[in-house]
């Protein structure tokens, strides 16, 4: 190898180490920021799925509580608008309310 080959070397050596060392640019950054956020969201969103495939472990669990934020939140009974008919479920945890029809 001659030394005018062995010298190119050693600058493109130096170049790309040097190059290799620096941050990635701003927007790289700002990309791979982006692509991880989906990423997580990808994740919870499958885990989500799996959770909506299959019913309620147990009953009266807030199916928005157990659902969406994997949570064991139970509904509690409270006094409805019409408890002659109905039932009514509310969550503490969240927002989730139901009305249950009673039995005769």
């Amino acid at each position: 190898m001659s030394e005018e080959s062995e010298s190119h070397r050693l600058k493109m050596l130096r170049r790309l180490q040097q190059k290799d060392n620096n941050p990635p640019p701003p927007k790289v950054m700002q990309a791979e920021k982006v692509i991880a956020k989906y990423r997580e969201q990808k994740e919870r969103d499958h885990q989500t799925l799996m959770r909506l495939n299959s019913p309620l472990p147990e009953p009266n669990l807030c199916p928005d509580c157990f659902y969406i934020h994997d949570r064991c939140s139970l509904l509690m009974q409270i006094l409805g608008d019409d408890p002659v008919h109905f039932d009514t479920w509310k969550c503490e945890t969240c927002t989730y309310k139901e009305r249950r029809k009673r039995s005769p």
